[in-house]
């Protein structure tokens, strides 16, 4: 992302997004991995909308 408070490590970003991530397990345990800071994401990502919307 272009907008530096919407950047956020490419890991945390395959992991929202549901890819694949190899590694020795084959991604069944890191479902929950991150969790906390992807929740922050997706709710930057909504404010991030929700501020374009309203600029309009």
């Amino acid at each position: 992302m272009e907008q530096p408070e919407l950047r956020y490590s490419d890991i945390v970003t395959e992991l929202q997004l549901g890819h694949r991530i190899k590694d020795t397990h084959g991604g069944a345990y890191n479902r929950l991995d991150e969790i906390d800071t992807r929740v922050h994401m997706m709710q930057d990502w909504a404010d991030y909308i929700d501020k374009l919307r309203g600029s309009t």
